[in-house]
Formats: structure tokens, C-alpha cells, sequence
């Protein structure tokens, strides 16, 4: 079975042109990263694949099903979850009513692999349960990404888009979030991660690409892009 493919993918915003034909390809059960620097493509790419840009061109493969043309909503029942880069959580609901939003999508579903409670959120993210009575708005940046990440985990995603989960958070908070992503993808969700901190994304992946100007440069295991002296000149090189 096919889990996860992108094959010759175009988007664009409005007349401009921004994918020129990516290609992508994730295993079950993986961490996969997108490497690039701002406006390289990272955020376009998982909204073409989630449905919010719609691609002109190519397709995306879900579980053997094409679903290029699948509103975002039916991918959401269909078990792709999306963490955008904005976070949106709902400032005045507090953390726990944030999480119950979450469940409010959709009915649990029968074919996932693992059914989220909030009781295993919990477990993962243990300081969102010391602050499940306050709200939203009056979380720190940290805080707020856990918690979105955590919201879009109770719709039971198999397959997980996270864009860019680190930015402008503190290298003490960037540790502790990627244990809890690892974490997350050994429970049995795969992961695509767009990322512009290499270590960060290099220390929890698998699998990159690095991308610029809407175009796949490199691909390979994480230890060959290390050794990859080419793919610097795409890349941010973030100390955190």
C-alpha cells in the first residue's frame, strides 16, 4: 500500500507560480522533514497537500486514494491532521475546551491506528494538564503550540502536517517539544514536518527534502544530508 505520495505537484497564488512539480514520498510510521528557508515553499506544499492551496497540477496519493481534489475537511475525516504556523487556537476557551473543539470535528473513526483521549494528551503534553482551566489567549508561545498540536491530535490523524513548530520559541521550549513530537510519531502517527532549523528538524527526523524556489533540491536519510555540504546554501543554519 501507498501510505503517503506527492507526485509532480504545481500551486500557485493567483497568476504566480510557487510549486514547480514536487515530488514527495513518506513511509507509515516515519518523521519526514521539509527543509528551506522562508518562502522556499515549505508552508505551500502542506497546504496543497491539506487542500488549502488548491495544486493545478499533479497528485496526491492518501492510503492508495487520490485525493488532490478532496476538500480539507474530508481529509480530516479521511486521517490527515494539519498544525499550521499561525496555531489558531481559540484565545477565550480555556486549554481543556480547546481540546474538546477537537473532538467536535468528527466522530472517532474506526480505521485509525490509535484513538487520542485526553487522557493520553495528558501524558504527552503533562504541563497542558496543569493549565487545562486557563485560557488560551493567556498562554505563553510554547504553551499555545503544544496545545495545537495537542487539539489537532484529538481528531485521530494518522497522518500528521506540523509547519514550522518551532518558530519564535525558546531553545529550552524547542528541546522539550521535539521529545514530545518523537513521541508522538512512536504512538504510530507519521509525520511531515516543514522546518527551517535544521538541527531541530535533523535531530528528530528520519528522512529530509530541502527545498527552494518551489523545487525538491536534495532528498535522503537524515546521516546523507549531513554529510551533504551542497545542501547548506538552501538551508537557515539555526543555532537553537
Amino acid at each position: 500500500m501507498t501510505f503517503f505520495e506527492v507526485s509532480d505537484l504545481h500551486s500557485y497564488y493567483g497568476a504566480s507560480h510557487i510549486l514547480f512539480g514536487i515530488s514527495l514520498k513518506i513511509e507509515e510510521g516515519t518523521l519526514v522533514c521539509l527543509l528551506g528557508r522562508n518562502g522556499a515553499g515549505k508552508s505551500t506544499t502542506l497546504q496543497s497537500i491539506m487542500g488549502l492551496v488548491a495544486p493545478k497540477k499533479g497528485s496526491i496519493i492518501f492510503k492508495d486514494q487520490e485525493i488532490k481534489t478532496t476538500p480539507p475537511h474530508e481529509k480530516v475525516r479521511l486521517g490527515i491532521g494539519y498544525v499550521p504556523e499561525e496555531r489558531e487556537i481559540f484565545p477565550s476557551l480555556t486549554v481543556q475546551e480547546n481540546l474538546e473543539m477537537g473532538t467536535r470535528v468528527l466522530q472517532k473513526k474506526s480505521k485509525v491506528r490509535y484513538q487520542w483521549e485526553i487522557k493520553d494528551i495528558w501524558e504527552i503534553f503533562p504541563s497542558l494538564k496543569e493549565l487545562k482551566n486557563q485560557k488560551g489567549g493567556y498562554l505563553s508561545g510554547g504553551e499555545q503550540q503544544m496545545l495545537t498540536i495537542a487539539r489537532t491530535l484529538m481528531t485521530c490523524p494518522d497522518f500528521l502536517l506540523l509547519d514550522e513548530p518551532c518558530e519564535g520559541l525558546a531553545p529550552v521550549v524547542v528541546k522539550s517539544l521535539g521529545r514530545m513530537i518523537v513521541e508522538i510519531c512512536n504512538s504510530g502517527c507519521t509525520i511531515l514536518m516543514a522546518e527551517q532549523n535544521i538541527k531541530f528538524a535533523m535531530t528528530i527526523s528520519e528522512y529530509g527534502y530541502v527545498i527552494d524556489k518551489g523545487t525538491i533540491q536534495h532528498q535522503g536519510s537524515v546521516s546523507e544530508l549531513k554529510e551533504n555540504e551542497n545542501i547548506r546554501k538552501y538551508l537557515t543554519v539555526s543555532a537553537a
